[in-house]
């Protein structure tokens, strides 16, 4: 979502203790469904920006609850770059392969579901034909990185047909391309080499799960 409404935004949270009742993880937990009831039952809002919001204050303690939808079509991926328009500035200049983004309130009255925000994302971001079949991967948390650490990611792979997206003009997506894994892989290590900051963690551990399950991807 770029900069639109930024004082008065808040988005949904989950406390790391309810998150980790089971005990703590790193990488991409399976356990989705599970984790999702959790966060259904504990979650709520808070404020992400301003003196006490989730995103100035750097808090662990509140996850931030975010979608990431990988779209996939004819064992291809698609990919972009966060642009600098983005309202994650730790994010700029990343390759990624998620469409991603905050639950805001309206999204459980007016969408109900985590596919519902997808479609309310994807008029905000993307066009791209119908809605794609949606095979739930499990839920990320990473906490090597400052950015990551706040986080938790429901991810999803969201099974297409065409190697057809649009961006909405005024969005933070650049450099849109479909790849294969193996491009992925490549263009990342192309990247890193030039001294760009290449592919974020999160599509990384994505793209470790699609290499372990090729199945996946298969047209």
């Amino acid at each position: 979502m770029a900069r639109r409404n930024r004082e008065n935004e808040e988005v949904m949270v989950v406390h790391r203790d309810d998150i980790f009742a089971n005990g703590s993880w790193m990488g991409i937990n399976p356990e989705f469904s599970r984790l999702l009831k959790v966060v259904r039952q504990c979650h709520k809002f808070l404020p992400r920006f301003g003196k006490n919001g989730v995103d100035e204050t750097y808090t662990t303690e509140w996850l931030q609850v975010i979608p990431f939808g990988v779209l996939s079509a004819q064992e291809k991926i698609f990919s972009y770059v966060k642009s600098n328009r983005s309202s994650e500035t730790r994010l700029h200049g990343e390759r990624m392969i998620g469409i991603a983004g905050h639950l805001r309130k309206r999204d459980t009255t007016d969408y109900g579901s985590l596919i519902g925000w997808f479609r309310r994302e994807w008029c905000e971001e993307i066009r791209y034909e119908g809605l794609p079949f949606a095979f739930p991967i499990g839920v990320i948390y990473d906490p090597s990185r400052q950015v990551s650490a706040a986080h938790l990611g429901f991810a999803f792979l969201l099974m297409g047909d065409e190697l057809s997206v649009r961006i909405n003009a005024g969005e933070e997506l650049e450099e849109a391309k479909w790849w294969s894994l193996e491009e992925l892989t490549e263009r990342d290590q192309k990247e890193k080499a030039r001294g760009l900051l290449g592919i974020d963690n999160w599509s990384l551990e994505i793209m470790k799960y699609l290499n372990n399950n090729p199945d996946l991807l298969a047209s």
